[in-house]
């Protein structure tokens, strides 16, 4: 099962890259509460003008992170702060030794072989090796679906001409606020051919098969990829890399287009007369900060030997998997093996070697090697040797000595003289203290077994010694075709940030062969969680679910897969969630609502948070002075509180609710305190008339000119009084309908709100405002919901403390007490 599958719709994905900021899907807000609309609209404050961009804060070497890891160690590298790969992970001195190259071998997991050839005829002389032109599509599943890609530290080796690794790209960039200004993630499929066919070189395939960015990487960052030479760098050659911006790393995620590479090995300084090099590579990715990381290392050798075929004087292989040959005793459609007898022969001796033939002269117990068990141990091992060598002949002349001292069975086909271990290698017949044995065995069979191993020899580049060595396995049943095991192979994806309460993305991948594969998803608080905090996903069952928490801090998610057959396989990654902060509101008193002095004003304000049941402190400010500030918890979602005020004035009433975690939501309202027995007020003078005062004449430069006078005559209904305003040498023109309240204040302040028509009927409202000492005003006029059609100090304030009204050029503000 593919949980990630490439696109074909181009077009869609041309459209996309043009207007992408960040591949990652958006992640959806929560819910705004409804907010009561106010009774009165105010005047209109004019747009908004742009809050300046935050300056961008450093970069946190400490916090941020990028490496370059297998599939399965992803989730525990993102989480290490202050990670950084930049190193190569060998030392480009290294000489690396056969013995070296045994016990490598030995950590692989990878069940690699070559199997015997198909028919006796045809195995003396297996296919040359070459590259593909591209991976072929069998392999990249193959390798998509293999543990040992993901998990082994030397990837998966299928067989000395076969590789792959499966790896994440990540560089996560945080900042000194704590915050991620930038990241990059990368899931990369990396596939090498070796090849006999004459040539010292490798070729190597890479592609993107999922692909995430945001914040400074951008779709046009570039990110340089490439296969590097890890060690004998003198000898060893490489290509320069391939370098592709973001919107083209993810264009290959539907393309499925491979990236080439090649490493060469010249053979200068090689041991031995096949120049035998033995080296490392890796992969090698730079991030936008020109900072490389590294995977790695990886084996291969190359060598120059010519007693391979005339076409196969050269070769390059991986040498991280323990090199065995199988033989087997039945076929998969039940039918005796080809080379049936030789395999019961080698088992026997592998397995009671006591019960062979000869004996051993010493009478001690026999120890013979060669069987393949996945490990290497001293003298364990089978190795190679020239048919010309004087331990061959010897190796023949004391299997010859060994097998006349048996009879010949009567009743066989052909009957030959089978031998174990061969008598081309090290550890033959004519060696040591008579560790080996001889049987008799048909023709056919022993012709098939015999030409299956030079075919062997040739198919898995069996050096002769001690550049080289073997195993040989017996199987009870014909093998497959050697794919890595049907474990599920899962990716739990980026670590991932986001907000409490949010439905925060999650990456994961599951590939497995078998489509009754379960997948679930788990979690755990890590750190920072309040105990009783929950999340929830969308799906557990889906590999790219949301998870949604109620609380800020760290979480853990597993993704397991359970295919019923193997193992269950799990992978990890981290959800890093910020507090939000309560989002409050005025339910009541509304916007602009007008009381009398020492009449009781309720206020209720409710919020919501994402966290539930738990405690927030309400704080409310009512405007004087930081006379009457008042605060208490609550576990409900409201704040409600009482206050009078027993002075005339307009007052911005500012709640602050701030949850556990220190986040506060801040809502305020302006009401409108009049006191019908705190003055009269006279307005009479002219002053200037700014750019843009008026917005439908915005360079007007008359002066403006205004007439207000305004008084209270009864306790209870509105002030009487008329208001006038012109401006000199223009067109506008406006005069009061009606008072709806005047406002002094005990500072000689005074705001005067009412209806008006303009001199071309247009019904309209406004507010006037005076100041003394000096005398300064301010006039608002508006109609509807609409921009101001004049305001003389646009500056967004409507609160009598807060706006800045103008400097009067003739006239005066009088209030009368």
């Amino acid at each position: 099962m593919l949980s990630i599958r490439r696109g074909t719709v181009m077009s869609v994905l041309a459209a996309a890259l043009l207007s992408v900021t960040a591949v990652a899907p958006a992640q959806a807000a929560p819910p705004a509460p409804q907010q009561a609309a106010p009774s009165a609209p105010p005047p209109p404050a004019p747009a908004p003008t742009e809050k300046p961009a935050e300056k961008p804060a450093p970069v946190d070497p400490a916090r941020s992170s990028s490496g370059l890891v297998p599939r399965a160690q992803a989730g525990a590298a993102e989480a290490k702060a202050g990670l950084r790969r930049s190193t190569p992970p060998i030392d480009p001195d290294h000489k690396v030794t056969a013995e070296e190259f045994r016990v490598r071998a030995e950590r692989s997991t990878s069940k690699s072989y070559v199997p015997a050839p198909p028919s006796s005829s045809a195995g003396l002389i297996a296919p040359q090796v070459a590259p593909p032109a591209t991976p072929t599509k069998e392999f990249a599943d193959e390798c998509a679906g293999s543990y040992a890609a993901s998990a082994d530290e030397v990837g998966y080796v299928k067989n000395r001409y076969e590789w792959c690794r499966n790896m994440i790209a990540f560089h996560n960039i945080i900042d000194t606020r704590g915050n991620r200004s930038g990241y990059m993630w990368m899931d990369l499929t990396l596939i090498g051919y070796g090849r006999d066919d004459g040539t010292r070189n490798m070729r190597f395939f890479a592609r993107p098969n999922i692909v995430l960015f945001g914040g400074s990487y951008t779709p046009t960052t570039r990110v340089k990829l490439n296969v590097v030479c890890l060690n004998n760098l003198s000898s060893c050659s490489q290509g320069d890399g391939e370098s592709q911006t973001m919107a083209e790393w993810f264009a290959q995620t539907v393309t499925g287009n491979w990236l080439d590479f090649t490493l060469a090995s010249d053979g200068a300084g090689g041991s031995g007369a096949e120049l035998v090099q033995r080296n490392y590579f890796g992969a090698q990715i730079t991030f936008l900060d020109g900072v490389p990381s590294y995977n790695g290392p990886y084996g291969w050798r190359c060598d120059s030997a010519r007693y391979f075929a005339s076409t196969r004087t050269a070769a390059c292989v991986f040498f991280d998997v323990v090199p065995h040959l199988q033989y087997w005793l039945t076929n998969n459609d039940g039918t005796r093996s080809r080379h049936h007898a030789v395999a019961e022969h080698i088992r026997q001796a592998q397995d009671q070697p006591d019960t062979t033939h000869p004996p051993r002269p010493d009478g001690l117990p026999k120890v013979i090697p060669g069987k393949y068990t996945g490990e290497v141990a001293e003298d364990t091992a089978l190795e190679r040797i020239s048919s010309d060598t004087t331990a061959y002949t010897e190796n023949v002349n004391a299997k010859d000595r060994a097998c006349n001292r048996i009879p010949t069975p009567d009743d066989m086909e052909r009957p030959q003289c089978d031998e174990y271990p061969f008598a081309t290698t090290w550890q033959g017949a004519g060696r040591g203290p008579g560790d080996f044995s001889v049987k008799y065995v048909p023709g056919s069979e022993n012709e098939s077994a015999g030409a299956s191993l030079l075919a062997y020899y040739n198919s898995d580049r069996i050096l002769w010694l001690p550049e080289d060595f073997f195993y040989v396995q017996i199987l009870d049943n014909q093998p497959g075709d050697g794919r890595a095991d049907g474990r599920p192979v899962v990716s739990a994806g980026p670590n991932q940030f986001g907000d409490e309460g949010e439905a925060v993305r999650l990456y994961g991948t599951v590939r497995d062969d078998s489509p009754q594969v379960v997948n679930r998803w788990t979690w755990v608080p890590q750190e920072g969680v309040d105990e009783g905090a929950e999340c929830t996903f969308s799906d557990p069952r889906a590999p790219q679910p949301t998870i949604t928490c109620d609380d800020d801090g760290v979480f853990r998610v597993t993704l397991t897969a359970d295919d019923g057959v193997n193992p269950p396989t799990s992978a990890s990654a981290t959800v890093t969630l910020a507090n939000v902060a309560p989002l409050a509101y005025f339910d009541n008193p509304s916007p602009w609502q007008l009381f009398k002095v020492n009449d009781q004003v309720s206020v209720n304000v409710p919020f919501s948070d994402v966290t539930n049941d738990r405690v927030s402190t309400c704080r409310i400010d009512y405007d004087q002075n930081g006379q009457t500030v008042y605060s208490w918890q609550t576990t409900t979602r409201t704040c409600g509180h009482a206050h009078v005020f027993n002075s005339a004035g307009m007052y911005t009433i500012e709640m602050r609710v701030t949850d556990d975690d220190g986040g506060t939501g801040i809502a305020t309202v302006l009401v409108v305190v009049y006191d019908p027995n705190g003055g009269t007020a006279n307005i009479d003078g002219s002053t200037g008339t700014p750019q843009g005062a008026l917005t439908a004449d915005p360079n007007v430069t008359g002066d403006t000119y205004v007439n207000m006078a305004a008084a209270y005559y009864t306790t209870s209904g509105p002030p009487a009084g008329v208001t006038k305003s012109w401006i000199q040498n223009h067109g506008f023109r406006m005069e009061s309908t009606g008072l709806q309240w005047l406002v002094v204040t005990r500072d000689n302040k005074v705001a005067v709100r009412g209806d008006a028509r303009l001199a071309d009927g247009t019904v309209v409202q406004y507010v006037l405002y005076g100041w003394k000492n000096p005398d300064r005003i301010r006039l608002v006029v508006w109609n509807g919901t609409g921009p101001a059609i004049y305001d003389n100090s646009r500056s967004g304030e409507y609160d009598i403390d807060r706006i800045d009204p103008k400097v009067m050029k003739s006239g005066a503000v009088q209030i009368h007490r």
